[in-house]
């Protein structure tokens, strides 16, 4: 059988499509991954965030979040995605050695958190079905038990 020569270039048009497709996909997943197994953290709080309200209840940890510094993480702005209202989110840092001035501190209305300078350390999320919490600490261990306490999970 012969083809002519429309049947190569629309070959080449196809394949052309298909690797700028997969690229895309690919892109997206390493972009969600971040360098070197560090995410940051206001990616971390969203993806917890929604694993917890998919689930309707438990725990989400994240460990080796990155802070970065002058950033400022708000309360409305992790809630974009993620169909929580408002005011069932609070945000909690208990940890004597991070939840300071100068490193991670939360505003009076629990509405935002201000990093003072960059700084690894873990988050969690959790919810008992109507309320949300997010905490932060250097200890893997407490970061779950203060976002358990906080929803007043046992």
């Amino acid at each position: 059988m012969k083809r002519g020569q429309a049947f190569e270039t629309m070959m080449l048009v196809i394949s052309v499509i298909v690797a700028v497709a997969i690229l895309g996909i690919l892109l997206m997943f390493i972009g969600k991954i971040g360098p070197f197994g560090m995410t940051d953290a206001r990616t971390a709080m969203q993806s917890c965030l929604r694993e917890v309200h998919t689930r309707g209840y438990g725990l989400c940890m994240k460990e080796s979040v990155n802070f970065k510094a002058g950033d400022i993480v708000l309360r409305k702005e992790l809630l974009m995605d993620v169909p929580i209202p408002e005011t069932s989110l609070t945000f909690q840092c208990k940890d004597k050695d991070i939840c300071t001035k100068d490193l991670i501190s939360l505003d009076s209305k629990g509405t935002r958190i201000n990093v003072g300078s960059g700084i690894s350390a873990h988050i969690a999320a959790c919810t008992d079905g109507k309320n949300y919490a997010v905490t932060i600490s250097r200890d893997n261990q407490k970061v779950s038990e203060d976002c358990l306490s906080a929803v007043k999970i046992k």
